[in-house]
């Protein structure tokens, strides 16, 4: 019998303020187990130890961009398929998003969009996921997530 456990975000960006937002958001639903990096190297070792099974990430952040760690994380056999929301204020939010679309199960979102079209957006590919594979394999191994229906809440319009 599987343990069920909730579905682990990574949020990483630069900013810490939008991390924890995201992090408060999503938390309070109940439904998600969140934590934040506001460092781009130190992001890819916090992704080996708290292994998410959705990451959520900034694109222009100091030293390294959201597509290198995309492309890094393309790249390793357990993270290769993760969903990843890049979620940036970038200007060009229509070159962001085609050019996040080459970076494997992807989404683009642009900063300022109201947190319940996050929050649709991470059950959406969470459930997506659970779909395709049957079980999120976190680090507390294979386990299944009942906890992925959206909430009775009213989503705001875009």
């Amino acid at each position: 019998m599987f343990r069920q456990l909730k579905p682990r975000i990574l949020c990483i960006d630069d900013e810490l303020i939008v991390g924890e937002m995201l992090r408060r958001w999503l938390e309070a639903t109940g439904d998600f187990l969140v934590e934040c990096e506001t460092d781009a190297f130190e992001a890819v070792d916090s992704l080996r130890m708290f292994k998410p099974d959705l990451i959520i990430m900034d694109i222009n952040m100091p030293g390294q961009n959201g597509f290198a760690i995309a492309r890094q994380l393309r790249e390793e056999p357990w993270l290769c398929h993760r969903p990843i929301i890049f979620y940036s204020g970038i200007a060009d939010a229509e070159e962001a998003a085609l050019r996040a679309a080459g970076e494997g199960p992807t989404e683009f979102l642009q900063k300022g969009v109201p947190l319940s079209i996050v929050e649709e957006t991470v059950r959406r590919l969470l459930a997506e996921r659970l779909q395709l594979y049957g079980v999120f394999k976190s680090a507390g191994g294979p386990h299944q997530s009942g906890n992925l229906p959206a909430k009775q809440r009213p989503i705001e319009a875009r």
